[in-house]
C-alpha cells in the first residue's frame, strides 16, 4: 500500500508542477495509483470534445488510459509499477497534452 501511494503521491506531483507551464491541465487528483488529469479549454470549461482524441493519441504512443466522467483522463497503473516508469507515463501524457496545447 505505501509503495501505491508513494507513486500516486509522485504523479500528481509531477502533473501540478506543470499547472502553470500547461493551463490545459485543470484539476489532478487522486487516491494511491487511481489518478485523474482534467484538461480545460483555454476558458477553463471542461474540455469535453477533444478529451477522447487525446486519449486515443496518449493510447497510440503505448499508454492503456480512458477518459472518465466528462473530461478527465484516468491513470490506473498496475500497483508494481515503478517510480521510472510512472515518469515515463507521465512524460508521454504532457508530451500530447503539450501539442495539443489552445
Amino acid at each position: 500500500m505505501s509503495h501505491a501511494v508513494q507513486v500516486g503521491d509522485h504523479i500528481q506531483r509531477r502533473f501540478r508542477e506543470v499547472q502553470k507551464e500547461l493551463p490545459i491541465i485543470g484539476d489532478v487528483r487522486g487516491k494511491g495509483l487511481m489518478v485523474a488529469v482534467d484538461p480545460v479549454n483555454c476558458d477553463g470549461s471542461p474540455a469535453r470534445e477533444p478529451i477522447k482524441s487525446l486519449v486515443e493519441e496518449m493510447g497510440a504512443r503505448g499508454l492503456v488510459l480512458t477518459k472518465c466522467g466528462a473530461s478527465s483522463i484516468r491513470i490506473a497503473p498496475p500497483l508494481i509499477i515503478t517510480k521510472e516508469q510512472a515518469n515515463r507515463g507521465v512524460d508521454t501524457i504532457l508530451e500530447v497534452l503539450r501539442r495539443n496545447q489552445w
